[in-house]
């Protein structure tokens, strides 16, 4: 069976898709053929420099808007339509979406378009907007959608193909399908299997991945397990995966040996691996020993993810991990006071020893971030002081800090016996209140208000609590402020260092600033003959022999990377250009 997997904006642009990798892996496992259509990163090249900072966090509310996102469709019809052609003209018998939150809107909107083109081929979409607890069976109330997946598609895609092959349709009892029947009714085929053993999984498939074209080019993504070990009242990814699931130590490690040496030969940089888990230290004994295995085999790469604060984050295991590359992590944390976390039901930790861990990380160089939630029902002044005070004396320990509102989720425990919370409206996911009134969408929005005061530039900016959608980029202001230091010293002209986020924004204040751009050097050969805003894009080793070299290179914290970059030059070429750069 031919299937073509679409993955549509908007997603972060730094890496590719690791849905589309592992069923790659499986739909070839089971004898299928698998196309695979990264509509995000590609939308992400076809737009113009300012509309790039959609992608980022602080703008997801706009992909949430189907006026905004029709609007942006139509701005790019010719290139839509072209691209729906290609997928089509693949003769796929099946179109499979994978879709989330952010990306919901703008897959419904082109499952349209397939489905006019291709009224006979199957349109599924799977992703995690279509767990029961999220959209679910909702998104069939599109014509243009067949089926859907409503839980873990490993086991279930291979089985779905099979089913298209041999039935001419997909249609039928395959667990974990719910699809509308030719008289318009709904057929519920329950649940998925789920994996059980996810070291027989086969490694997700980044084959024929080009890296380069990613903002961050040495990047991918992985998992260890899947499900939680923790019940958080707030939450509902235990019930969404139904049970904790790891892999071995063993098992992760050739993974990640088989993927680095794939990445390093595309980009030439060493590897980051993000870990997409709940959390990776599930089980920290695995932890230990997938370090030991990196550190005795001399593997070169750098990894990452989100884990739990518990007593056996000792200094021990985070120096063995850091030995091993581990260099970035997003803490749990959710609340500094002792009484919120036990009403959270986040028992394996205190707020003391959330700190002893915290300042233990810092000292052996591990880059963190975390999360409070603002306003969990139950929180007093007092304790939500707690907070605050935890924050202002920790915040220096983090690279960045993100303050979500509480927002119910449906398959949560809170949503579950919202009674016991005294919670007065549960099917208001952000505007919910309690019963007695104290505890409303104005109040939290106050106390999210004075923390934000208190953590300034380390502020995560979610995106999610302004009235109006305006447009942002965190860069605008300290480009801004470059350019203007640039003129000042007597610099007229430059040459920018990256063709991503930092570099478009220097081009776009340099001209306010009357700084002139000469050209922006990037590595990434894909982007060279590209332009921004008619600011030509190139290597630095065309910039040296197009006589550039007396120009500085201005750059935000590249340098590292700038300095391998010329020194290659300077093999080829025997100039060494100035650098001006700065780190925010």
């Amino acid at each position: 069976m031919r299937a073509a997997f679409i993955f549509p904006p908007a997603w972060a642009p730094w890496a590719p898709s690791y849905a589309m990798a592992l069923l790659r892996a499986q739909a070839l496992k089971a004898g299928h053929e698998f196309i695979g259509f990264d509509l995000n990163i590609d939308l992400y090249h076809a737009v113009s420099s300012s509309e790039k900072n959609l992608w980022l966090d602080e703008n997801v509310v706009f992909w949430l808007d189907e006026r905004r996102v029709a609007g942006l469709i139509e701005t790019y019809g010719e290139f839509l339509d072209k691209y729906v052609e290609r997928i089509v003209a693949t003769g796929a018998g099946v179109y499979a979406f994978s879709v989330q939150a952010a990306s919901s809107v703008f897959a419904v909107l082109i499952a349209r378009r397939v489905k006019r083109l291709d009224p006979d081929g199957y349109v599924l979409f799977g992703g995690p907007d279509c767990f029961r607890a999220e959209r679910g069976a909702d998104f069939l109330k599109e014509p243009c959608i067949d089926g859907i997946c409503v839980g873990e598609g490993d086991l279930f895609w291979p089985e779905f193909l099979d089913r298209c092959e041999h039935n001419g349709t997909g249609n039928g009892a395959v667990a974990g399908l719910v699809f509308r029947n030719s008289d318009g009714t709904i057929t519920d085929c329950g649940d998925p299997r789920i994996p059980t053993s996810l070291d027989e999984l086969p490694f997700a498939d980044y084959s024929g991945v080009d890296f380069n074209l990613y903002s961050l080019n040495n990047r991918a993504c992985l998992m260890m397990s899947r499900g939680c070990i923790n019940r958080c009242s707030y939450c509902s990814e235990s019930p969404n995966f139904r049970k904790y699931r790891r892999r071995s130590a063993r098992s992760l490690f050739e993974e990640v040996k088989s993927l680095s040496e794939l990445m390093h030969k595309s980009s030439g940089f060493i590897p980051f691996i993000n870990f997409s888990d709940s959390l990776i230290n599930g089980v920290p004994e695995v932890l230990m020993e997938f370090s030991r295995l990196i550190i005795d085999a001399g593997l070169q790469f750098n990894w990452g993810g989100m884990a739990l604060l518990r007593t056996e984050m000792d200094r021990e295991l985070l120096s063995t991990m850091k030995r091993a590359g581990f260099i970035e992590v997003m803490w749990g944390l959710e609340s500094g006071s002792d009484d919120v976390l036990r009403l959270m039901r986040k028992n394996r930790y205190s707020a003391k020893l959330a700190e002893e861990i915290i300042r233990t990380a810092h000292d052996l160089g591990i880059s963190q971030c975390a999360n409070f939630i603002v306003g969990f029902p139950g929180e007093t002044e007092k304790m939500f002081l707690e907070s605050a005070m935890f924050l202002f004396r920790n915040k220096r320990y983090f690279k960045n800090f993100g303050i979500p509102l509480m927002e119910i989720k449906r398959n949560s425990a809170v949503y579950a016996r919202f009674q016991e919370y005294g919670i007065a409206d549960p099917d208001e996911p952000v505007f919910w209140k309690t019963t007695d009134g104290l505890n409303n969408y104005e109040l939290r929005k106050a106390r999210r208000d004075l923390l934000s005061a208190i953590l300034g530039d380390r502020l995560f900016d979610q995106g999610r609590y302004d009235s109006e959608f305006t447009l942002k980029s965190k860069w605008r202001e300290p480009c801004e402020r470059l350019a203007k230091r640039l003129v000042s010293s007597g610099t007229n002209e430059v040459i920018a260092y990256g063709a991503g986020e930092v570099g478009r924004s220097l081009v776009t204040a340099a001209p306010k600033a009357g700084l002139s751009i000469r050209c922006v050097v990037d590595r990434n050969q894909a982007l060279w003959g590209q332009a921004i805003e008619g600011v030509p894009i190139c290597s630095l080793q065309q910039a040296m022999s197009q006589d550039l070299h007396r120009y500085l290179i201005a750059s935000f914290s590249f340098i590292d990377e700038i300095k391998k970059q010329i020194e290659f030059s300077y093999q080829a070429t025997g100039i060494r250009p100035t650098i001006f750069w700065e780190t925010l």
